[in-house]
């Protein structure tokens, strides 16, 4: 048919994105497009997960949402903030009765104040995500920098998807019934797998199969 040619055109345009690799401080995300599916493998706040989902199993439904600090973390951050103030204030009233030298007072202070501002920034770093949900929602970092490269593999990903669904269940199989197959045409259509048309023509296929039988 000549929809399948248009999906192998476009599985030749997008074959060099079947991998994308993204990281964000020590956590990461990699995600393989393989003959089948796809090949999750993460790490998310010191959780790692690697799995294999079928590209039956994977959705389009998306959303875009925007992670923040919660109360509870920047009451804490306040309290770890006052907390390290006092310390240095104690640590350089300490030092200085110890006769030490400013300079080295002065290191100390800055390497506390670079470890307050590193957890700041940790904490407080607006992070954006893109979700597709399906079986099983995969989560994407959706920053600025980041948003052609996730847009364009998700592209990817739909086209190989949709051309694996076609092959595998776009036909006639004389060894399954008759309505086992239509339930399936009628999900590939309202999938957006097929066009009406090819439904038609497929529903016809069948109709004459029956008269066969």
């Amino acid at each position: 048919m000549r929809g399948d040619t248009v999906f192998a055109l476009e599985s030749i345009k997008f074959d060099t994105l079947n991998t994308l690799h993204q990281k964000k401080g020590n956590d990461f995300r990699k995600y393989d497009i393989l003959a089948d599916g796809l090949q999750v493998e993460t790490s998310i706040e010191g959780e790692y997960q690697t799995y294999k989902m079928r590209f039956e199993e994977i959705g389009f439904e998306d959303v875009v949402y925007s992670r923040k600090p919660s109360p509870i973390t920047i009451l804490l951050f306040i309290s770890l903030l006052l907390n390290a103030v006092g310390l240095v204030v104690l640590l350089v009233r300490w030092l200085s009765k110890l006769g030490l030298e400013g300079g080295l007072i002065s290191g100390i202070t800055a390497a506390l104040t670079v470890i307050i501002l590193g957890l700041f920034n940790r904490l407080f770093q607006q992070q954006t995500e893109k979700v597709i949900e399906g079986t099983r929602s995969i989560t994407f970092f959706y920053g600025s920098k980041e948003v052609q490269e996730v847009n364009d593999f998700i592209t990817n990903l739909k086209v190989k998807q949709k051309a694996y669904i076609r092959k595998k269940y776009m036909r006639i199989d004389h060894l399954l019934p008759v309505d086992q197959q239509e339930d399936t045409f009628y999900w590939l259509y309202e999938g957006d797998f097929i066009s009406r048309t090819e439904l038609e023509i497929l529903m016809e296929e069948l109709d004459n199969r029956r008269i066969m039988e």
